[in-house]
Parts: structure tokens; sequence; C-alpha cells
């Protein structure tokens, strides 16, 4: 007994003294959750330590957390990462950024890499986050040439027909191309080209395959010539190619990439619907002999599919553009109502086309011809009026500003600090007063007649203003031009019937008086009343002094 007393009292304390550092622990633990509140772990950790790419947003889009993979995938080489520069990386971006609007699920292409994303919203401490996990999509092998002839083949073939056709997205449509042929046909990389009929060009719109491929068989300038090159051939006998050794082929289409001449094989066929082609389908394998007739074949096939998938999504693409625009001149033709009231007019002009081109600043510049420039109109959304009423562009004969004005119908800069024509365009104000940074100009004509420039700075979304952006710009140049001009007119003929007003007074004042200094007194008033000024009278010439 008394050993037991021996050795319990000394265990018992032990114990207690555990359980009271235990506690003690716990306390502080306690305390420092609640005082910290936001620097508690962003996300659990087996979250952060998983193999797939994981971002952590709060709701609204601030991104707080990006694992290793994340940054690798989209190239963050340091510091955190905006949502909006990760959205231009992605492919469609509307897909990427609705996963930070709401609890869901995408598919999407991050830099070729094809990815499926999921989105949870979880509990924070009080905050909610979204916690956004992707995964790259790795395609099952392609199939053998056993595989091909069997009725396995079948079914792949109508899967991928069923994977392209899926969406009226262009880009998600040459990306499901490129990923279905490389599920059916083996090969090294495979390019989607589009013609643009205008420049000459087979564009390559989408292409995939191994780094090592992609760098032998890049396209120069992204784009192939139509008349060179096993492409351009293509396109332009819409007839399908093959060549099974390109550094042994001797024939007409022997530069196959604009005068390269790589080792492997190459096989093609032409996008087309029914006698118009729309782009080409081409495929790279770094081996010689890795492509025979019966690929061909099965990559017409595929094809075919592709050529009505893809068309069918530029036209929607189009489409849509054009509903837009005209929803822009829609907006625009509204503020037809406020002719009588130019200032108005121009505060109606300058948002709505701010907020069709994404823009923080927009506003109109009429053409003086007595002094030779293009004055500013208040107000200029986004700009003060104290700057707005300085700020013109010079139009002086032999000036640079005069060329752009006489020769192009619009011009733009996405770096206005470095421009040397700054000081010509009179923008260096804009630039330190109202912050400019990139701005778009574009002509307002009626008829032959250049009567201004629509000019819009600073895309909100920080995206640079390209030819396509500007050529919408004048678009909208071109209505607001009309309203402008209607606006002018509409003046005028207030004007004349205020004259005619004023000179149907005047002549119903000449009748009702009979005495001459009533008369005179009437007549002053009125003349004084109609032309708004102060002091008017009569100097009667007397020929007798």
């Amino acid at each position: 007994m008394s050993a037991l007393v021996l050795w319990g009292v000394p265990l018992l304390v032990i114990g207690l003294l555990v359980i009271g550092a235990a506690l003690t622990a716990a306390r502080a633990v306690s305390s420092r959750q609640r005082h910290t509140g936001g620097d508690a772990p962003i996300i659990p950790v087996n979250l952060a330590s998983i193999n797939d790419g994981v971002l952590v947003a709060h709701l609204g889009g601030r991104i707080v957390f990006a694992n290793d993979i994340v940054r690798d995938w989209f190239g963050i080489d340091g510091g955190d990462p905006d949502l909006w520069s990760l959205a231009q990386k992605v492919r469609p971006a509307e897909s990427f950024l609705e996963l930070f609007a709401a609890e869901g699920r995408a598919t999407f292409a991050v830099n070729e890499r094809k990815v499926d994303a999921v989105s949870h919203q979880v509990a924070v401490g009080e905050a909610a986050q979204l916690v956004v996990v992707l995964r790259e999509e790795t395609l099952p092998p392609p199939l053998t040439r056993e595989e091909r002839s069997s009725p396995v083949a079948f079914k792949v073939l109508s899967e991928v027909g069923q994977t392209i056709n899926a969406s009226l997205d262009l880009d998600s449509t040459v990306q499901a191309t490129v990923q279905g042929v490389r599920r059916v046909l083996p090969c090294d990389v495979v390019e989607v080209c589009l013609l643009d009929v205008d420049k000459g060009l087979l564009i390559v719109a989408a292409h995939d395959g191994p780094a090592l491929s992609l760098a032998g068989f890049e396209a120069a300038e992204n784009a192939y010539r139509l008349v060179e090159g096993y492409p351009g051939w293509v396109a332009n006998t819409r007839e399908p190619l093959l060549v099974a050794d390109m550094a042994a082929d001797l024939t007409a289409s022997a530069e196959p990439l604009n005068g390269s001449r790589p080792q492997g094989s190459f096989m093609a066929v032409p996008l087309a619907i029914r006698s118009r082609v729309v782009g080409t389908l081409n495929l790279f394998a770094t081996q010689p002999n890795s492509f025979n007739e019966d690929d061909v074949t099965v990559l017409a096939m595929i094809g075919d599919q592709a050529a009505v998938a893809i068309e069918n999504a530029r036209q929607y693409r189009e489409q849509a553009a054009r509903v837009a625009e005209l929803s822009g001149l829609q907006k625009i033709a509204s503020a037809i109502g406020t002719l009588g009231d130019p200032p108005q007019l121009f505060a109606s002009l300058g948002q709505h086309i701010a907020e069709l081109m994404g823009a923080e600043m927009c506003g109109v510049l009429l053409y003086d011809c007595e002094s030779e420039r293009l004055v500013a109109q208040r107000p200029m959304h986004g700009v003060l009026d104290t700057i707005t009423a300085e700020y013109s562009i010079s139009l002086a004969k032999g000036s640079p500003a005069r060329g752009l004005w006489e020769d192009v119908p619009f011009w733009f800069s996405n770096d206005i600090a470095s421009e040397d024509l700054i000081k010509e365009l009179g923008l260096a104000q804009l630039v330190e007063l109202a912050g400019l940074h990139s701005t778009a100009l574009a002509t307002m004509s009626v008829g032959e007649s250049r009567i201004g420039v629509l000019q819009v700075g600073n895309k909100l979304d920080e995206s640079p203003f390209t030819f396509e952006v500007t050529r919408l710009l004048q678009t909208y140049a071109d209505q607001a031009a009309i309203i402008v001009e209607s606006t002018r007119l509409y003046d005028e003929e207030q004007s004349r019937v205020a004259e005619l007003q004023g000179l149907q007074q005047i002549v119903q004042t000449l009748g009702a008086f009979t005495n001459l200094e009533e008369l005179y007194d009437q007549l002053t008033r009125r003349i004084a009343e109609l032309v708004g000024a102060e002091i008017c009278g009569f100097l009667i010439h007397d020929s007798g002094q």
C-alpha cells in the first residue's frame, strides 16, 4: 500500500501538470484565432498539398491564394495573382470567371492546357471564400491501327464528333477539334488553321503537342501564306496531302513550313463547306512514314465535322458581334433626343460610347476651320471640364497631326508616354492631368466631309486597343457624326425660325404705331431682345446738315 502511495502521488502530480499544460495551450490557440481573424489559414492544409491546381478567392474575385501548380500553369513569376490577368490566359475566359461568381463547374484551356475546374464556397471564420480546384484533363491513348478497324473506332469517332459540335464558341470548337484528332490518330503535333481571305493567310487558331515537337513545327508568325507550304497547297487545291518523309519530298510543294525542311511526316486535309475552304487540319510526326492512306481517310472524316462546327461557330461570333454593334448604335441613336441641348448631347454620347467600348474616357472633338484645330466639346466623359476646356489638337498644314487627320480613318496607341506625336496631338495635358495612358481616335465624317473625331481612352479592363476594337469605334464614330451634324442643322433651323419670328414681330410693330417715338422705342426693344443686346438704337441720316 505504501508503495502504491509512494508511486501514485508523483504520477498524479505529473498528470495534473500535463492536463494543465494542454488546457493552457488550447486557451492560447483559441485566443490567437480570435485576435488574428483574417490571418487564420486561408485553406485547409490538405488542399494546399494536393496534386491539382488550387485558387482561393474572396467572394467578388480577389484572389488570396494560388498554389505552385496554378502558378506554373499561368506563368506567375511572383507576387499576388490578379483574377483579370489570369482570365486573359484562359479560353473561354467567361467560363473561368463564372467560377468566382458562384459555385459551379467549367472546362477551358489555360495556355493550350485543357483544364476541368470546379468551385466550392467554404466558410473561413465569419467570412466566405471560393475554393477553385483545377485538374488537367488527360486524354486516353490514341487508337492503335488495329482498333481503328474495329467497332471501337466508330464509337470514338462519334464521341469526337459530339464534342466538336458541343459548343458555338469558336475557341472551344477548334480546341475540341485538336483534342479529338489526338484521341484518334497518334501524332506529335496537331494544328487547326483558319483562312483569312483578306490577308491571304492561314492563321493558326490552335495547336497541340509536346513542347519539343512544337518547337520544330511552329509556323512563322503564327500563320502560313497561301502561296507556299504544305498547308497553303492543301487550301489552294482543296485536296488532302500525305508526305511520308518531308526531308525526301521533291514535289512542287517542297517548302513545307515557310522555307523550313524538318524531318518527319506530314498529313493534312482541307476544312471545307461544299466548295469553300475555311481552313486546314494539319498533323506532324517527327518520324518518317508515320501516316498512311487510312489515316488520311480518318482525318478527313474528322475534318468534315470540324469544318461545319467551325463555320457555325464563326458565323455565331460574327452575328453576336453584329448584334452588339447594332445595340451600341441604338444606344448612340438615343442621344438624338437631346438635339436642342448640345452639352447634354455630348454628355450622352460620351457616356454611351464609353460603356460600349469599356473605356474610362470618351469625348467628341469638332473641327474648327478658322483656327484649324480639333476642339474638345464639353463635357468629355471621365475628364474634368477645366481640362476639356483647354484641350484641342492643332491641324496646322504640314504637321504630322494634319497628315493623320487627312489620310487615316483612325489612330490608336497603347503607350501614349512613348509616342513622339504626344505634343503634336496635344495629349500631354491629358497624360499629366487626366492620367491618359492609352487612347484611340476615329474620324467623324458626313459624306466626304470630316467634321471631327471621337476619342476614347484607358480601357477599364486594361486590355490594349487593337485594330478590331478601333474598327468598332469607327462604326460608332460614323453614327455619332450623323447625330452631331443633325444638331448643327437643328441649331441653324432654330436660328432661321427665330429670325423669321423676329422679322414678323418687327413688321407687326411697324403697322401698330403712328407715333414715331413710340415706333422707335418698340423697334429698338424688339431688336435688342432678338439679338441679345443691351443697347440698340437708330441713327437717321439728316441730308440737310
